[in-house]
């Protein structure tokens, strides 16, 4: 607290491995407390958050959205060029079989949320689960791909910046009206921290998706 307290007249502060402060060894309430202090300062540049501001206003006519971050590691072995071994297929094919059910649940959570509109952020190896969502008839997926220079002129020439990118991305999912977080990483940290901040709603996934396969890693 005292170095926190003595960096006020600072420009800028650098923190490493803020997930030091969960306990061990500080007691949660004082880690908790430090996590808030340090989310509050965390802002992307005005850029990125005019970008996403532009994006979440427009892509469901201005209506409240579900997003979705669908992150898994298993088809992650079989990304191009490495290809897929016997046991990387395996791990594929049940991680399809998860998906097709994960549609279908999320087509009921956000439909019981009275939404009419999702946002899917997902690695271009998991870009199957875009047409399970669709063939389960959850309404209005949208991704990357449907932002289309006809309505974001400015948005277009960014969308080959795989880094600006995926930080646009969470900031769309940290401005949804409901968030389902599929696995713990710095990505799905980052959307939480702002939302636990904004006191906006975010589920897990596997409180969303009745069944998961086990060697899957969807829940990692």
């Amino acid at each position: 607290m005292r170095a926190l307290e003595n960096s006020a007249f600072l420009e800028c502060v650098a923190v490493h491995e803020p997930s030091f402060w969960r306990p061990p060894p500080y007691p949660k309430p004082i880690a908790e407390k430090l996590s808030n202090i340090l989310d509050k300062q965390v802002v992307l540049i005005p850029h990125i958050r005019k970008t996403a501001q532009q994006i979440s206003e427009k892509i469901c006519d201005g209506k409240p959205y579900a997003a979705v971050h669908w992150r898994n590691r298993t088809g992650e072995g079989c990304a191009p060029p490495r290809g897929c071994d016997e046991r990387s297929l395996r791990l594929v094919k049940n991680m399809n079989k998860t998906g097709e059910v994960a549609a279908k649940d999320i087509r009921n959570f956000v439909e019981k949320q009275n939404l009419s509109c999702v946002y899917v952020a997902l690695p271009r190896h998991a870009k199957v689960m875009l047409k399970f969502m669709k063939d389960a008839h959850v309404p209005n997926v949208v991704s990357k791909d449907d932002i289309a220079p006809q309505k974001f002129p400015d948005v277009e020439k960014y969308k080959r910046d795989n880094y600006f990118w995926s930080l646009v991305e969470q900031e769309i999912c940290a401005r949804s009206h409901v968030y389902i977080a599929s696995a713990h990483s710095s990505w799905e940290g980052n959307v939480k921290s702002v939302r636990r901040v904004r006191n906006a709603k975010t589920v897990k996934m596997t409180d969303v998706v009745s069944w998961i396969a086990d060697d899957v890693a969807v829940r990692r």
